[in-house]
């Protein structure tokens, strides 16, 4: 499989969008944004993420699988019982796992880290998050996991920027290939997940990363009543990736 996702990344989109075109594009269609520059390490646009703090999600999950980083990650059976996929995942690996952002693989390997470990990883990463005590809080279920989505989107695009020689890169872009935002065609770098809201059903959350082969752009978007697989798609139609 990791020899396909090579091939994918090899000939992804070249990037020829400009960072003007799309912020011009993100304001058109989304109230909830942020676009950083990866290589100038700064944000360059955004909207209605200025104040308070986000409900990070599944965001979490590649930071929890960065913590475990220098052990063997687990292969485990998703049966349905502890995930939001009612039906399961069947036999998932790190790479599937981040794909399609399965709750049971995370909450198995989350009971073998502790708050501060994730605390400290995080920091390194330039994010502040409470001290999530249990293994549903640190992989972004119920309220407790907030952080800022300006630490957030930099965090991301630090992640993006070390590339493949992180444990999540195959599992990030396996997501824009096959997982929860597949409409991307495997374009991109992406994660998506949905964050609990206490005005509505839930926040869908994505942030990407392009081109694949050397990011210049992050991109993390926001939007209310929808998963996060939505609006990952909603993204990929605008941007025509």
């Amino acid at each position: 499989m990791k020899w396909l996702l090579n091939l994918i990344a090899c000939s992804a989109f070249g990037g020829t969008l400009d960072g003007e075109t799309i912020a011009r594009i993100l304001e058109k269609h989304f109230r909830a944004f942020l676009l950083y520059d990866v290589e100038a390490r700064v944000i360059t646009a955004g909207r209605g993420m200025d104040s308070g703090l986000l409900q990070a999600g599944s965001l979490l999950k590649p930071f929890l699988a960065l913590t475990h980083a220098g052990k063997e990650f687990p292969v485990a059976t998703c049966d349905g019982r502890r995930c939001w996929r009612r039906q399961g995942h069947g036999r998932v690996n790190l790479d599937r796992a981040l794909a399609f952002s399965c709750n049971q693989y995370f909450l198995g390997l989350a009971a073998t880290i502790d708050a501060e470990q994730l605390r400290v990883l995080m920091r390194s990463y330039g994010v502040e998050v409470p001290l999530l005590d249990t293994a549903e809080a640190r992989i972004g279920l119920g309220t407790a996991a907030l952080v800022s989505p300006k630490q957030l989107i930099s965090a991301y695009a630090e992640m993006f920027h070390r590339g493949r020689e992180l444990p999540v890169w195959h599992g990030l872009l396996l997501a824009a290939t096959s997982g929860t935002a597949n409409r991307f065609q495997g374009k991109v770098l992406a994660k998506t997940g949905t964050a609990a809201c206490s005005r509505d059903e839930g926040d869908g959350l994505v942030v990407i990363g392009f081109p694949v082969q050397r990011v210049r752009w992050a991109v993390l978007v926001r939007e209310h009543r929808v998963p996060g697989s939505t609006v990952a798609g909603r993204l990929a139609k605008v941007l025509e990736l």
